[in-house]
């Protein structure tokens, strides 16, 4: 068993995360009339719910989706163009004037999500990504970090696991960047020295997910990495001050 004390040091995060003990979000209705897909999400004390509502493309040849929130009796409408072609996943918490949105980006695995102001009514990050996992209070997302396929092959392609703390994140200026890099990288620990993603590398020494994030609680989560044809189960645990440790078993 090894064991590193980490915390969240990247660009995108620029202070000590604090763990939420927001109720989690409930997922309530989920519908599909046309080409009209609907979530609907709620905080479980109520102060906060939100209802997206999608309908095919904007002008701008992304796809487009209305949230409608109420915050403590005040309602707020955002309209947002993105990545997302399908969501199926909408998080709201009480302890953030945020919500989630994840979903599918293309048909060939790639998804992404979305982390949307509803008080500043605009979106805040748009990224790309394999595998998300949202923790119960929608506070944190895990997930493997996007990388484009190019003319590799995608099974050659080493893996980089990340917390991104939905709070933590900010947008900087007018124009949004898509953000591959949002969140802190948790595993392989130097990500800068994964073999470079080339057809020739030895599948070996890539890291693959086998086995998808699973979330205990706030304070925790863990899954299961391939590398070296060994499996590893990554524990990865966080404070008010941030990560404080991963696990490897």
């Amino acid at each position: 068993m090894r064991r590193y004390d980490v915390v969240f040091g990247t660009v995108a995060v620029l202070a000590a995360i604090t763990v939420s003990t927001a109720p989690a979000a409930e997922r309530l209705r989920e519908s599909f009339t046309g080409t009209t897909h609907t979530l609907s999400a709620r905080s479980t004390s109520g102060r906060v719910s939100a209802t997206l509502q999608s309908a095919g493309r904007s002008t701008d040849g992304f796809w487009s989706y209305a949230i409608s929130s109420r915050h403590d009796g005040a309602s707020r409408t955002v309209t947002i163009s993105s990545l997302i072609q399908q969501a199926f996943e909408l998080h709201v918490t009480d302890a953030i004037d945020r919500a989630t949105v994840v979903g599918w980006a293309s048909r060939n695995g790639v998804y992404a999500f979305n982390v949307v102001d509803l008080a500043g009514a605009r979106l805040m990050a748009q990224v790309p990504c394999y595998k998300p996992v949202v923790s119960p209070s929608g506070r944190y997302i895990a997930f493997v970090q996007w990388f484009p396929p190019h003319l590799t092959n995608m099974a050659r392609q080493s893996a980089v696991y990340r917390i991104a703390d939905v709070a933590r994140i900010r947008r900087e200026s007018a124009i949004l960047m898509t953000d591959y890099y949002v969140g802190t990288a948790v595993y392989p620990m130097s990500p800068l020295t994964i073999p470079q993603n080339s057809p020739s590398t030895d599948p070996s020494l890539i890291h693959q997910i086998v086995r998808d994030f699973v979330w205990k609680d706030d304070a925790h989560v863990k899954f299961t990495d391939l590398y070296r044809n060994h499996q590893s189960t990554i524990q990865v645990t966080l404070a008010p001050t941030g990560i404080t440790a991963v696990t490897v078993h």
